[in-house]
């Protein structure tokens, strides 16, 4: 079992014998530390050192996020021996210009071919995507790579009005700080939710999130993570998404307007994310003889990739058929 646990009340985490105890106003909840990996934390919560301790023992990541559901930033355990080893192998593939730039136009096609497999999916025309998707083997810098991944993404989000049949989710593009509708505020927290749940997978597979390909290591802490999100992002956050609305599942009781952004309030906040976890349980097929939950999916890609590095291998992203 693979659990993750989200802690949205103000309280404190307490070491009881090997086990751990969140305290709270209006009780207490023990967490089964041997069956969890993560604890994604909303509200304020005190940590010990003796938790802490306890934590790293155990191998469990802790993300932080602000009470408007900014992700913060993640605790994460000592690394383990043989790490530094595959550390080396990616700054070496990060170095090569040449082996940098195959790595990221992987993650480019790989968020392509998922945008065209969502719009099929729902019998939306995706011409243009592949049209763009043929260009990436021409390119020959990061910037021109970068342009044409900026591209795929405003070009996916202006066929989503084609998806979405409700008016008050009606969607006018990106606009990220600050959020300007439900949309985007829905995309900036899935987003999130999906960008800190990688550097758990990553970390686990051995991988080091600090050293990317495809996003620049110049302007943020972690980036490996917003490069495999690339692949991850239309199947699992757009899907959540679509379903929510499309079931009826989310409204706007569930958003707040502050200054000049729209956010999802606390109630909206676990309708997505128990939304989130219902994409990450469902199993899927991938071919005649293997099936497996998203939740697989994403540890078996962090898998190929950290294979695909160590053995100077090329990295092809699975192209998934979402129903």
């Amino acid at each position: 079992m693979n659990r993750r646990i989200y802690l949205f009340k103000n309280g404190a985490l307490h070491r009881s014998a090997n086990t751990l105890r969140f305290v709270f106003r209006e009780g207490k909840k023990t967490i089964p530390v041997e069956q969890v990996h993560e604890i994604f934390v909303f509200g304020e919560v005190k940590f010990t050192r003796k938790v802490l301790e306890f934590l790293m023992l155990k191998g469990i990541v802790v993300h932080l996020f602000s009470h408007g559901g900014h992700y913060i930033g993640s605790f994460l355990p000592l690394r383990r021996k043989g790490d530094s080893y595959y550390l080396v192998k990616q700054v070496q593939k990060y170095i090569d210009e040449s082996e940098r730039l195959n790595l990221a136009r992987s993650f480019v096609r790989g968020a392509i071919n998922n945008m065209v497999s969502v719009l099929r999916s729902r019998k939306v025309p995706y011409g243009s995507l592949s049209r763009l998707a043929s260009n990436l083997d021409h390119v020959e810098d990061i910037p021109a790579l970068m342009s044409i991944e900026g591209e795929a993404w405003e070009t996916y989000y202006m066929l989503w009005n084609r998806i979405i049949g409700d008016e008050f989710f009606r969607f006018e593009g990106r606009k990220r700080r600050p959020p300007a509708d439900p949309i985007n505020a829905m995309i900036g927290f899935g987003n999130a939710l999906l960008y800190s749940l990688l550097i758990g997978y990553l970390f686990r597979v051995g991988l080091d999130p600090r050293i990317g390909y495809l996003h620049s290591v110049k302007r943020r802490v972690f980036v490996l993570n917003l490069d495999m999100a690339e692949i991850f992002k239309p199947i699992i956050v757009n899907r959540v998404i679509f379903n929510l609305i499309n079931r009826g599942s989310i409204g706007e009781e569930h958003f707040v307007r502050r200054g000049k952004g729209v956010y999802l309030n606390g109630e909206g906040r676990k309708v997505f994310i128990r939304a989130f976890e219902e994409i990450l349980r469902t199993k899927f097929r991938i071919n005649r003889e293997r099936s497996m939950t998203f939740h697989g999916f994403i540890k078996w890609e962090c898998e190929r990739l950290k294979s695909a590095i160590m053995n100077d291998e090329p990295y092809e992203p699975v192209r998934l058929e979402v129903q």
